[in-house]
């Protein structure tokens, strides 16, 4: 919606987007959309989950606040950061599964950069809105990371009572790891195979 580049990105091409001219259509369906939904909106708080805010500009979210702005009172942004160790391991294993190999992945592309991601939501958004969790399951409110983000927009965990809780993204062994990396040098596109 915001990001006027997804042709040139992973993202636009699972979008389908392959000219400019798509992205731009796209954007602007997609802001409309938006709009309307805050439009609609009814209750006293809204939740957005953008987890890849990270690719946009400050140039972008400063339009996404004036987007915002009308039909907010106020803000609070909410930011899980893994151990940069923990956030590598969980990159790579995302990479090795887009067909990547061991050999191919660029150190500098797997760790955080978290402060490149803060830095223009409190610029935007204000220091003073920008609340950071650690993404830890043994610190999470009830040990669940709902449960932890209800408590950080101050709603109660006991909303969840009768949910059943498991945990979806899980990682990959060493051995399976190891067997991806090998099948992705064979299989790569650059390997003519």
């Amino acid at each position: 919606m915001l990001n006027t580049n997804l042709y040139n990105t992973h993202l636009g091409k699972n979008l389908g987007i392959f000219s400019e001219q798509e992205n731009i259509e796209l954007s602007n369906k997609l802001q409309q959309e938006f709009l309307q939904e805050l439009f609609d909106a009814s209750g006293e708080k809204f939740i957005i989950s953008a987890e890849h805010i990270g690719s946009l500009s400050e140039v972008h979210i400063h339009h996404l606040k004036s987007l915002l702005d009308p039909y907010a009172l106020s803000y609070k942004i909410i930011f899980y950061v893994r151990h940069p160790i923990d956030f590598a391991v969980s990159k790579a294993q995302q990479e090795l599964k887009r067909r990547q190999s061991f050999e191919s992945l660029i150190i500098d592309d797997i760790l955080p950069k978290y402060r490149d991601t803060i830095e223009p939501l409190a610029n935007q958004f204000g220091k003073e809105n920008v609340y950071i969790r650690v993404f830890n399951p043994n610190l999470f409110i009830c040990g669940d990371l709902i449960c932890d983000f209800l408590d950080a927009i101050d709603e109660s965990p006991a909303l969840l009572n009768n949910r059943e809780r498991y945990r979806k993204n899980t990682s990959l062994s060493l051995e399976a790891i190891s067997i991806l990396s090998e099948y992705n040098k064979e299989h790569s596109p650059l390997s003519g195979s």
